[in-house]
Formats: C-alpha cells, structure tokens, sequence
C-alpha cells in the first residue's frame, strides 16, 4: 500500500507544474497586450498631433504629412491609432484635389502642370488608403489624364510626334477610366474635348465629348466656343496642306472648299465670343487663311487652273 501511496505522490506533481506554465503563459500575454496597448496610445498622440495640422495644409505640404502617416503605420500594429490622421488625409487631399479640378472649370482657368501633379500624388496617396472609394480613384485617373495630356501636348509642340502620340493616348485611356467609374461626372469629357481637338487634332471626337459633358450637367461657354472654332481652323490648315499634295487631281478642288467651310464655320465661332481679345488674333489668322482659301477656289475654276498657285495654312493652333 505504501507503494500506491508513493505511486499516487508522485503523479501528482505534474500538474502543478503545468499551472505554473499557464501562469506565465499569461503572464507573458499580459506584458504582450500591455506594450501593444502602449504603443497604440504612444503613436496615436504622436498621429493626433498631426492630424490637427492636416485641415490648414496646402497641396505642396500634405506629402510630408502624408510621410509621416506611413511612418506611424508603420509601428501601428492594430491599424488602429492612424485611422483618424487617415480619415483626416483622405478628406484633405480630396478637398485640395477638387479645388484643382474645379479650376479647370472656370472659363480661364490658371491650374499648371504642377498643381495637377500634386493632385494627383495626394490622390495616389489617399487610394491606397481606400482603394474602394470611386470617386477618389475617378479623380486621381482625371488628374493623370491631364499630366498625360500636357505632356503629349508639350511633345506634339515639339514636333516629336510617336512620343506625342502615346502620351495622348494615355491621356484618352485615363480619362475614359475616370468617367467609367463616375458615370454622371462631365469633367472626363472637359479633358477628351481639350485632348481631341489640341492634341490629336480630332474635331469631330472633341465636339462629341463636350456634347457627353453637356449631358452631364455642364454648361459650354466661350472657352468651348474658342476651342471648337480652333478646331475649325485647324481642320482648314489640314485639308489646305492636303490639297497641295494633289495639286493637278479632281480631288484639290474638293479639299479647297471643304477647307474654306472650316475656315467660314471658325470665324462664325470666333465672331460670336464677346470678349474679342481672347480671340482677336485667331480672327485675322483665320479670316486671311480664308481669303486665299477663296482666292484658290476661283483659281481652280478660271482656265488654266492646272497651274494655279497652292494655298498655304494659316498657322498653327493656338492653346489655350
């Protein structure tokens, strides 16, 4: 019996050793939680001091900020205590992102390259925190579609005509993108207008977009007036380029009076803008081009018409 007594002794010390492994299993949990606890505390004073500085930020001060939100991230092993300096970024990069976009609106608008730019890295930015807002990723595809755009733009001015072309095209694809995920937003098809007919020389895609913007809302005034009567003109210093390549053939005469149409629907556009100093210069450029225009179509129908002299264009376009 004394054996059993032993036997039973013995087994019983396992258990408490168990218990007291428990105990700092615990133990060890608590201190774990404790310093968890304590670092979302510590970080979310150090994120509160900066969210309280975010609603007075301008666009160039919000990338430091928004560095600073990554750094606290970081070290936020909850996510939990930089969800308001989050909330806090995304509002403000929205509110500074749609000051840009609503300039872009007015009849003169002042936004530069650079402005876009910054709109578009807080948007960046901000879709990283919520990739599922549309409306947010609607406008950061909006803004690269206008640095795409000037780009193209800049390059076309240069005469480098492939690389043009793809930033153009890139331009097309962003802003198609941001209206496909803002259906009823007309400012998409502000930019295709500005895209169609300034970069890829596109008269009828660029009047179609702005009639797409009127659906949505928008109200055309005098800068979509100059922008189609410049599309008008241009389309005039196309078909007069075209028709010196086929000087002698029946198709010249057709280019010359399709060219001096444009230049007749550009002065009609032109001439109905009330601040003549927008387009004052546009108006002598488009109106000479339109007399030797004439001047041709009355060449080609006298005898010996084979040797009438070819039209020059009247110039380039001028952006505005």
């Amino acid at each position: 019996m004394a054996g059993v007594g032993e036997h039973r002794i013995h087994r019983s010390r396992p258990p408490r050793r168990r218990s007291r492994g428990r105990v700092l299993a615990v133990a060890a949990l608590l201190v774990a939680v404790l310093g968890i606890m304590g670092n979302e505390i510590w970080v979310g004073a150090d994120a509160s001091k900066v969210a309280a500085t975010v609603a007075t930020r301008e666009l160039e001060q919000l990338g430091e900020a928004w560095n600073r939100y990554d750094d606290f991230l970081q070290r936020d092993y909850l996510k939990i205590a930089t969800m308001g300096l989050g909330r806090s970024l995304i509002q403000r990069s929205t509110v500074l992102a749609d000051r840009v976009i609503a300039n872009y609106r007015a009849s003169l608008p002042t936004v530069r390259e650079a402005q876009w730019q910054s709109a578009r890295d807080a948007l960046a930015r901000a879709v990283v925190v919520a990739p599922h807002d549309q409306e947010l990723r609607a406008a950061l595809r909006y803004c690269e579609g206008h640095l795409h755009r000037i780009n193209g733009e800049a390059k076309r001015s240069r005469r480098q005509f492939p690389e043009a072309e793809r930033d153009l095209t890139e331009a097309v694809a962003a802003f198609r993108k941001a209206a496909e995920l803002r259906p009823r937003w007309p400012d998409p098809f502000l930019g295709l207008a500005r895209t169609f007919i300034y970069g890829l020389q596109d008269l009828d895609r660029g009047a179609d977009a702005l009639r797409q913007a009127e659906r949505r809302g928008y109200t055309s005034g005098e800068r979509e007036t100059v922008q189609l009567a410049d599309g008008y003109r241009v389309r005039g210093d196309t078909l007069i380029r075209n028709a010196r390549q086929l000087s002698g053939l029946p198709q010249e005469r057709d280019h010359v009076e399709r060219a001096a149409e444009a230049y007749r629907q550009a002065l009609t556009l032109y001439l109905s803008v009330k601040d003549f100093s927008k387009v004052g210069a546009n108006i002598r450029l488009t109106q000479r081009a339109l007399e030797r225009t004439e001047k041709s179509l009355s060449d080609l129908s006298s005898p010996g018409a084979a040797a009438a002299p070819s039209v020059s264009p009247s110039g380039r376009e001028q952006n505005r």
